[in-house]
């Protein structure tokens, strides 16, 4: 860590995140990965570079709901509960909904990315974008594509 804290020019990580435990990313192989990750030590890790004062904050970046969910219980346990929830919560996309309001009752912060999924809310569907890799629904009063 301390040879790539070198290369960065830095002293610190401001936030250290754990990426794409996500079964998109990994099919049959997600279980394996989740497994790693959490039991296997990977959050462990992470938690030791934070303890040493080599990253300011951690979290786990993940693109499913489901995942989160999941792993959420498991990550309350372990101190391991801050989390960033990629494209789920945007105003075509409030499926992340039910687990954000889970987070707020156990206060777990979270990181809403890709609150503009696409670039759709800014052009509207007639050019062919696509949300999360499908074409758009309307869904709400507030589309204007």
């Amino acid at each position: 860590m301390k040879a790539s804290l070198q290369r960065l020019g830095v002293d610190r990580v401001d936030i250290l995140l754990m990426h794409d435990l996500d079964r998109a990313s990994h099919g049959a192989k997600h279980v394996r990965h989740w497994h790693d990750a959490t039991v296997g030590g990977g959050f462990r890790a992470m938690e030791r570079l934070r303890s040493e004062g080599l990253v300011d904050a951690i979290r786990m970046g993940v693109n499913e709901v489901a995942v989160c969910e999941a792993t959420l219980a498991h990550a309350i346990s372990t101190g391991f509960y801050r989390v960033l929830i990629a494209g789920r919560y945007t105003l075509l996309d409030d499926s992340a909904t039910p687990f954000l309001d889970r987070c707020h009752r156990y206060g777990v912060p979270v990181i809403a990315g890709g609150v503009f999924n696409s670039g759709i809310l800014a052009t509207g569907s007639t050019g062919g974008q696509t949300l999360t890799r499908r074409p758009p629904r309307k869904k709400s009063s507030m589309w204007t594509g």
